[in-house]
């Protein structure tokens, strides 16, 4: 019994047709199809519109605040938030937040877990490459990070930054679009699946 067809055109129906021509009985009537499609969310998404996933984490208190009024951060969520958060980038391909952030907060961005973690590419969203030299994210080689940039930037700057987990990628815009930064990501991923 088959729950749910793959939806990548290059290889659906491929698996089925191998069965039945080995005689095995291949039942595809749809059996706890939604079931099976919540397995892979990811995967499905993917494959369908070329563009990743994607999930929106924020923790806000309840007026919609995430730092005090001087702008100092503070720890709005509990423990287990902090560490559902942690899960949600084990479980993510990458990370992606803007340069206000970086140079807010100077992240790392990685997965942390008892269990160990697979840690995301951490994408930078950073229009005029303000990322300073010394944040966490060019210097702790945790994870690849990728810097998406607009046309107009610093390029002894770009020469500077560029090391072995770091990747500059300019758009040929004035400013970032993030429909086109998913496209790029997209793009990136689809080598995997041949689409």
């Amino acid at each position: 019994m088959i729950a749910s067809n793959d939806p990548n055109p290059l290889v659906a129906g491929r698996g089925i047709e191998r069965m039945r021509s080995a005689g095995i009985e291949v039942e595809t009537a749809g059996f706890m199809q939604e079931e099976a499609d919540a397995l892979n969310p990811f995967f499905f998404h993917f494959i369908k519109e070329r563009t990743p996933f994607v999930t929106l984490k924020i923790a806000a208190s309840l007026d919609g605040k995430t730092a005090t009024v001087s702008g100092e951060s503070q720890w709005i969520t509990g423990q287990a938030s902090r560490r559902d958060g942690h899960e949600l980038r084990h479980q993510h391909d990458a990370i992606l937040v803007g340069i206000g952030t970086v140079l807010s907060d100077n992240p790392r961005l990685t997965a942390r877990r008892e269990e160990g973690a697979r840690q995301p590419v951490r994408v930078v969203l950073d229009t005029h490459l303000r990322i300073p030299l010394d944040s966490r994210l060019l210097t702790d080689f945790a994870a690849p990070t990728w810097i998406f940039t607009g046309a107009d930037i610093d390029q002894k700057k770009a020469d500077r930054i560029r090391r072995d987990h770091v990747e500059i990628i300019k758009l040929n815009t004035s400013e970032i679009n993030v429909k086109d930064v998913l496209k790029y990501l997209g793009g990136k991923r689809c080598h995997l699946f041949a689409c």
